[in-house]
């Protein structure tokens, strides 16, 4: 995820980017996976625990809150599926003009 934004910074990319998750914590099966969720959630939301694993998190990951998502689609979303919820690619709803779609399995 780091290194998407890193890659953008470089092309001297402005737009806002997103990270949004589309698993809960209950779809991970070991402890490993529950840090690694909590982890990118922490991100994706902008939550205050990121200070306590992140050296400094908005230059580590460069995320904006989904808090401060307006509604323009002038940004760029990457978004996590699991196998779980992603039964079809007809249910990705994109907010942002750009998108990039992982799966996580």
């Amino acid at each position: 995820m780091s290194s998407i934004f890193k890659f953008l910074q470089y092309k001297d990319i402005k737009n806002k980017i997103f990270l949004r998750l589309d698993y809960k914590e209950k779809d991970m099966k070991n402890e490993l996976e529950k840090i690694f969720y909590e982890r990118l959630n922490d991100v994706s939301l902008q939550n205050e625990k990121i200070n306590s694993w992140a050296n400094n998190h908005k230059l580590e990951w460069g995320f904006e809150p989904w808090k401060k998502f307006t509604g323009t689609n002038n940004c760029i979303e990457l978004k996590i599926y699991t196998r779980a919820t992603l039964s079809n690619m007809s249910n990705i709803n994109k907010l942002c003009k750009k998108s990039a779609i992982y799966l996580y399995s």
